[in-house]
């Protein structure tokens, strides 16, 4: 626990969700921009999204540790000692995502692209608190903070519909796959738990890929239906290209040093 707040007490994954949730957030209202969307309409989706992840995550953990909690139903609901999977938040998270961008007359492939920058820098904050190994932390924060980088670079090229949240999830898959090679946790299959998960969301990415869409789709006109147009990639920039790459070098390392120093914190 780092703080009391009234009668809630604080703690350092709490916490740590909160920023990372919070920041992934903005990230992702400017990519829906980016993208041709209403970061308006998108910001409404928020609570929803987290609420649940919140719950998707928390009802994996108990699936999976169902041996624990059958015996003790109320402590299902004991948020504070931590335990969430990550894949059950994501699956419940994007799920709430693709409704509510329906419910909005979204796109909902779009509504996965804007997010998929925001979802990798928010999970690389939250590990920040995270009870697991040191090591397979520092390395998960640096995959998913090198994630957030790469794909919105990626974003500035229109990819097609999909692409990014499919990136996402296959580089996500395979980064884990390796990570967990080294952690200590019981295997079916020469596998961690983790692994399996991780091996089905790239195999989940790899069907995205060959049978999602194919084309952009642009905002809906009022009254109208969607406008559908082959991929347009816009004209690079004119000038200072190494510049950009430079400062954009330093603003990755400066981040990442201040992630992996906040971690290091917790192990002195």
């Amino acid at each position: 626990m780092v703080g009391q707040l009234g009668p809630l007490p604080i703690y350092v994954f709490g916490l740590a969700a909160a920023l990372g949730f919070a920041a992934g957030t903005a990230v992702s209202l400017v990519q829906a921009r980016r993208l041709g969307l209403d970061p308006a309409v998108l910001f409404q989706a928020a609570p929803l999204v987290m609420l649940a992840g919140v719950l998707g995550g928390r009802l994996g953990y108990v699936l999976v540790h169902w041996r624990d909690y059958r015996g003790h139903p109320a402590a299902v609901l004991h948020l504070p000692e931590g335990g969430f999977v990550l894949y059950g938040g994501l699956v419940a998270g994007a799920g709430a995502l693709v409704w509510w961008a329906r419910r909005a007359q979204m796109d909902p492939w779009r509504a996965l692209d804007a997010a998929a920058p925001g979802l990798a820098l928010g999970q690389a904050i939250g590990l920040v608190g995270a009870a697991l190994p040191a090591p397979a932390t520092a390395c998960g924060i640096i995959l998913s903070y090198g994630l957030f980088f790469y794909l919105w670079r990626l974003g500035t090229q229109w990819p097609a519909r999909g692409r990014l949240f499919f990136a996402y999830l296959f580089l996500h898959g395979f980064g884990w796959l390796v990570i967990d090679v080294w952690t200590p946790a019981q295997r079916a299959l020469g596998l961690t738990l983790g692994q399996w998960a991780a091996l089905a969301a790239m195999i989940a990415a790899g069907a995205g890929f060959a049978w999602g869409p194919r084309r952009w789709l642009a905002p809906r006109r009022p009254g109208g239906r969607w406008v559908t147009r082959r991929l347009i990639r816009p004209e690079p920039y004119p000038v200072s290209r190494w510049r950009q790459r430079m400062w954009g070098a330093g603003a990755w390392l400066g981040g990442l040093a201040l992630l992996l120093g906040l971690h290091a914190m917790r192990w002195l």
